[in-house]
């Protein structure tokens, strides 16, 4: 999908920090079968998705700190860590205009037109698309990650934080 292979290629360019500090975004394949009222269908999903993130260690060595959200009906769950890359990148951009980077400015707006795109992909088919997020929450060790289902399409695209512990 293009959309999703703009942003995420265009977020990995603009951010310069370390690489296990960035955001990612990934995209999946499920099958349009996928209950979301299913605990067996959501513990699979739920299990795929730690693994993609890189999270499996963690997890294992503290359940405790995991925090998982049902799937619900729409978007806002994705939209807010999606956006939040966004924003994040603006601050990154703020920073590095203030040293004197004046192609950011350039790199930033590309990366806002992709934002565009992968958001009004998101909205394609409201009627069946589901989304959740996921914490793992320790006071040294914070990542978040979203997903965002569309069963119509059978594309899922994660966002998300590399664990950091």
């Amino acid at each position: 999908m293009p959309e999703q292979a703009d942003y995420a290629t265009r977020l990995e360019a603009f951010d310069t920090r370390e690489a296990s500090y960035k955001y990612r975004l990934a995209a999946l394949s499920v099958p349009g079968c996928l209950d979301a009222t299913n605990p067996d269908h959501v513990a699979t999903l739920r299990q795929l998705l730690i693994e993609q993130a890189g999270w499996t260690s963690i997890v294992q060595e503290y359940p405790t700190y995991m925090r998982d959200y049902p799937l619900k009906a729409g978007t806002a769950d994705y939209r807010w860590l999606l956006d939040g890359t966004l924003g994040h990148m603006d601050e990154l951009r703020a920073a590095r205009l203030e040293n004197g980077d004046t192609a950011v400015q350039a790199e930033f707006d590309a990366l806002s037109v992709a934002h565009s795109s992968l958001v009004d992909l998101t909205a394609a088919h409201p009627a069946r698309t589901w989304s959740s997020q996921m914490m793992f929450d320790a006071s040294e060790c914070n990542e978040k990650a979203a997903l965002l289902i569309d069963l119509e399409s059978g594309l899922a695209l994660f966002v998300f934080q590399p664990a950091q512990c």
